[in-house]
């Protein structure tokens, strides 16, 4: 969700950039490390010599397909999803324990799936009938368009995804990474 608008506005600048995913801890090692110079972090706790901002917030939310049949269902209650089959984006701890909570409310038997990254929640609603939680800028232009739709459900507590954008600061200065940066903040009001 990030890399790539990130590369498409920064395609005629004079720089090459290499994107590779991971989880925020490894990220944060890598740029104490020197093996990467900017990165992309979910909810991780500061360190020295690492700049961290925050990018946006997004709040965790129930999708389903449009033609899922709790699409039009109106107000609901996480008893009433928890017999669906459920495949919410892990995105921290947050999310064991909703699975928790629903596994408590279910009636049928069945495995609930903890997933990642976002594309795959995305699909597992989009093509498969799973209803998921995950956070609404992933999915915010399928909602948009109608492809999905947020389902509203009175028990679920505001939850967010917080993404962070980290760097380490240089004594010199790096003219392609700042530029980056500006590139970020500036796309960042967009992506909330």
């Amino acid at each position: 969700m990030v890399l790539a608008p990130i590369l498409v506005a920064l395609a005629k600048a004079p720089m090459e950039i290499r994107c590779s995913t991971d989880h925020s801890q490894t990220i944060m090692e890598n740029l104490l490390s020197g093996k990467a110079q900017l990165g992309f972090i979910i909810k991780c706790p500061s360190v020295a010599e690492i700049q961290m901002e925050r990018i946006w917030r997004s709040p965790i939310i129930a999708v389903v397909h449009k033609r899922h049949s709790l699409a039009k269902a109106g107000k609901l209650t996480l008893a009433d999803i928890a017999n669906e089959q459920l495949a919410p984006q892990f995105w921290d701890d947050g999310c064991d324990q909703l699975i928790n909570q629903l596994r408590s409310l279910r009636s049928v038997s069945g495995p609930i799936h903890a997933i990642q990254p976002a594309s795959a929640a995305r699909e597992m609603a989009m093509e498969h009938g799973f209803l998921t939680f995950m956070p609404e800028v992933a999915v915010k232009r399928d909602l948009h368009e109608g492809r999905l739709i947020k389902l509203t459900i009175s028990d679920w507590p505001l939850r967010e995804w917080e993404v962070m954008m980290a760097w380490r600061s240089g004594k010199r200065a790096d003219i392609s990474k700042h530029q980056v940066i500006d590139t970020v903040r500036a796309m960042a009001a967009d992506w909330a």
